[in-house]
């Protein structure tokens, strides 16, 4: 069937790095955009605060003008402000603050906020060009609250200075926050439910080239919390992980659920762009991970997880520039989920840079250290030290991928060290580019055609030399008209757990396209025929305007 291709090359945008009175922030996704595999929060997003009193030159019942030093004892304005924050807030309160502001929010000086979804509780700087500046710590809960316009700069010396808010239909949006190399400075923690953490620039927390294992995280998600949204924020070099979700022990894993990453830039972390340990229904999908490096505590992969979550899905994601793709690493008796999925992602430009790799065998697009059901669907894994390597016994399927040849002299396409595994698993419809190196559980290597013989399994893979990308040296891995990647795929059976489970469709490539498009399924993250749609563009790190 011939079928008409059109080309998407992703675009980079110019998103810039503005000065306001001396603060370095950084734009990022102050538009709302669905994410792929994930719902809209309810709250939080559309939400704005009402407009300020017009002349406002004396105290107003509702509203707060707030600067370090005023000696108003009543709600303060402009020309008279109070001098701290109110620690109760009721109802459709709007909380305006200015200046530095040194108070401590934490213990009994904690904000405790009584919003409703019709009358929300508002903190915030002025506006996104004039923003306070924070330096303590702040604990922030309650009911219906928005956060927005902050900047802050935490010191060690401020207490371990970080944002910690709970409660439920909170939100955390369009705001800077910036640590600095001292051990236990933190980003932002949360727990509660319906919480968002939206458009914000978190960075600096720790020093990425400490020898000790400071794990200070951008942001720290703990037991008890539950439908959480982290979207669309930059979050990049912290001595942790960007992100880490962390339910702490089996028995809160279940509290830990509906977590959902989605579009943030997570890059140049100690550890990794995001990470999950036990928790529950966890999505990571359309995010940036890229620049992580191995280290005394981190191996260096752009994403991954540990301590067996359950219903963990990692998809639609570009994952580049690290020493190792995607890891599922052990589960040592912490946390009893069994289903993980790697779907649909872009990952590239994965190779040892340092000397804690022992081996190169270890430095792989996807690694599988964890005796459970791993799901790898439609990737595209290229210019990668090896493949998918596994040493574990749980079951693997590995469906509809494009690998490139391993590029390490003791790297594999594929390798399971177990026969338990090799015999539970299933390869098929990937397209292997030559020269193919396949260990199946019985540590011989072999070419395709001679897996194909040996183990009848993987008929309908395919060997080449050129899959036909439009420029696989500048990251674009769309397929060009005669890929032997098109219609030559499957679908597999993940896509419709995903919706029975969460009533979503992810019968989709990266760029958000339909599958399939043209007679059958494409091999590969993108689908080759149809009209693409434009994706996110990718921040710089790097850009400022003076």
């Amino acid at each position: 069937m011939q079928r008409k291709v059109i080309h998407v090359v992703e675009i980079i945008s110019v998103v810039c790095l503005l000065v306001f009175s001396g603060v370095e922030r950084a734009s990022g996704e102050a538009t709302w955009k669905p994410v792929i595999g994930i719902p809209d929060p309810p709250f939080g997003i559309s939400e704005v605060a009402p407009p300020l009193p017009n002349p406002w030159t004396s105290d107003v019942s509702g509203f707060y003008y707030v600067q370090a030093g005023g000696g108003n004892s009543g709600n303060g304005y402009p020309g008279s402000p109070r001098s701290t924050i109110p620690t109760t807030l009721s109802a459709g309160s709007v909380v305006i603050l200015a200046g530095t502001y040194d108070k401590n929010h934490e213990g009994s000086a904690r904000i405790v906020i009584n919003g409703t979804a019709s009358q929300p509780v508002f903190i915030r700087g002025t506006s996104d060009a004039v923003r306070p500046t924070i330096t303590q710590k702040w604990e922030a809960g309650g009911s219906y609250f928005i956060l927005e316009y902050l900047n802050a700069r935490w010191a060690n010396s401020s207490g371990n200075g970080k944002l910690l808010f709970g409660g439920d239909h909170g939100v955390v949006r369009h705001s800077d926050f910036k640590g600095d190399l001292g051990k236990g400075v933190g980003g932002v923690s949360t727990g509660g439910t319906y919480n968002v953490i939206w458009n914000n620039y978190i960075h600096d927390f720790g020093d990425v080239n400490a020898i000790d294992d400071q794990d200070n995280h951008g942001i720290a998600v703990g037991p008890n919390t539950s439908n959480l949204w982290i979207v669309g924020n930059e979050i990049a070099r912290c001595s942790g992980d960007g992100i880490q979700i962390n339910a702490g022990s089996i028995s809160a894993q279940a509290t830990t659920h509906h977590i959902y990453v989605g579009r943030n830039n997570s890059h140049h972390n100690k550890q990794t762009g995001a990470w999950c340990k036990q928790a529950v229904d966890v999505i990571f999908s359309e995010n940036q991970f890229h620049g992580h490096r191995a280290s005394g505590s981190s191996a260096g992969d752009g994403t991954g997880g540990q301590y067996g979550p359950g219903y963990f899905w990692i998809m639609f994601n570009d994952i580049y520039d690290n020493e190792g793709g995607v890891k599922i690493a052990s589960t040592s008796d912490l946390g009893n989920g069994t289903e993980r999925f790697i779907i649909g992602n872009k990952i590239h430009n994965i190779h040892k840079q340092s000397n804690y790799r022992e081996d190169s065998w270890e430095v792989a697009a996807v690694s599988i250290w964890s005796s459970v059901n791993t799901y790898i669907i439609g990737n595209t894994m290229w210019d990668i030290d090896s493949g998918i390597n596994s040493p574990a016994s749980g079951k693997v399927d590995i469906i509809n991928n494009i690998i490139d040849s391993p590029s390490a002299s003791a790297g594999n396409t594929i390798w399971f060290d177990t026969s338990s595994q090799a015999s539970a698993s299933a390869m098929d419809y990937n397209l292997l580019k030559n020269t193919v190196k396949i260990i199946w559980g019985d540590r011989v290597r072999r070419n395709l055609s001679n897996f194909q013989s040996t183990f009848s399994k993987g008929s309908h893979s395919i060997s080449t030399d050129d899959p036909k990308f439009v420029n696989a040296a500048a990251g674009d891995f769309n397929l060009q008209a005669g890929s032997p990647a098109l219609d030559k795929g499957v679908q597999h059976s993940v896509y419709a757990t995903f919706l029975n489970r969460y009533g979503l469709n992810i019968e989709k490539d990266i760029a958000g396209a339909p599958r399939p498009q043209g007679a059958g399924w494409d091999i590969g993250a993108y689908e080759g025929a149809g009209t693409l749609p434009l994706r996110r563009p990718n921040p710089p790190t790097v850009l400022e305007v003076k």
